[in-house]
């Protein structure tokens, strides 16, 4: 009996020891394809490079066509609370060249004015940016940013905090061109997809004298609510918020999830009668543009001036 017993116990324990490798076998699997799906799901930088070539490819004439002017309203409730302007154009060149304008947030006397110009092909371009602010007299507009592409390089002039930068950096496949965001997250939506980009932010100092280059990853979020955007598709940009697009790629609006704002397309008039300022602003910043070279040459305005 002893004999027997002693059997069955080796018996159970090779049973166990089998089953303890079987078990760690299967957490292995599972370990390594939780980690293939969290890749194939993450957005990668090739999938960036990827949508980038083919608005190349296809040329911007292919998504822009003539002269786009758009006006948004964002509204937290019933409130009011900002505005924007996106417009851009095709020059005689076949270039193309943009204005954006958004207020500061928590400064109603300041705006953000971000101006750009791409060749037909977005492989080149200028942009320069800075503030509108509202003076005694009328309103200041000064530049403080200015970024090149040409030849495959990034240059910079940034004016961070009283500091003047300069840098540059080679321009990987997955880099944004200044005025390309938008169209890119547009091809985000109409593919359903996903991708990660690289940017210059104006605020962000260089390393050195090498340009900085920060991620920012765009994803498809779904259909938006048919209420506010009918025919609506979402892209988180970034983070927690998101760009919505109709089924042309036509940005539609925003929606700022963590201070519960959307932003929806509005005339001039609209702007006009919650901010009246506004108007008065853009005229500003164009006015401005029109007086400098900032568009012909990349040292025709420095920031700062």
């Amino acid at each position: 009996m002893s004999a027997m017993f002693g059997t069955t116990r080796q018996t159970n324990r090779a049973h166990h020891a089998i089953l303890a490798v079987v078990l760690f076998a299967v957490l292995l699997a599972s370990t390594a394809l939780a980690w293939w799906l969290a890749q194939i799901r993450r957005p990668s930088a090739e999938q960036g490079a990827e949508i980038l070539a083919g608005i190349r490819s296809r040329k911007l004439s292919a998504f822009w066509t003539g002269t786009s002017e758009q006006w948004f309203l964002a509204r937290k409730g019933n409130i009011a609370v900002s505005w924007r302007l996106a417009w851009h154009e095709p020059s005689e060149d076949g270039h193309y060249r943009g204005l954006d304008v958004f207020p500061v947030p928590g400064s109603p006397a300041q705006a953000y004015w971000e101006h750009w110009t791409l060749t037909a092909d977005a492989t080149e371009g200028h942009y320069v940016a800075g503030t509108v602010t509202r003076g005694p007299i009328g309103f200041v507009v000064q530049a403080d940013t200015q970024i090149d592409l040409r030849n495959g390089t990034i240059t910079a002039v940034q004016q961070i905090e009283g500091t003047r930068y300069q840098s540059s950096t080679p321009a990987p496949a997955e880099y944004l061109p200044e005025g390309t965001l938008l169209l890119a997250a547009g091809r985000v939506a109409a593919q359903k997809g996903r991708g990660r980009f690289v940017m210059v932010s104006n605020q962000t100092p260089p390393e050195g004298d090498r340009t900085r280059l920060l991620p920012i990853v765009m994803s498809y979020a779904g259909a938006a609510e048919e209420e506010l955007f009918p025919d609506g598709a979402m892209v988180n940009v970034g983070g927690g918020d998101w760009v919505v697009f109709d089924s042309r790629g036509q940005l539609i609006g925003r929606i700022w999830k963590a201070d519960n704002i959307v932003e929806l397309p509005a005339s001039a008039g609209d702007i006009a009668y919650h901010f009246r300022e506004a108007p008065q602003a853009v005229q500003a910043i164009t006015t401005y543009l029109k007086r400098s070279t900032a568009t012909k040459s990349s040292t025709d305005t420095q920031p700062g001036e």
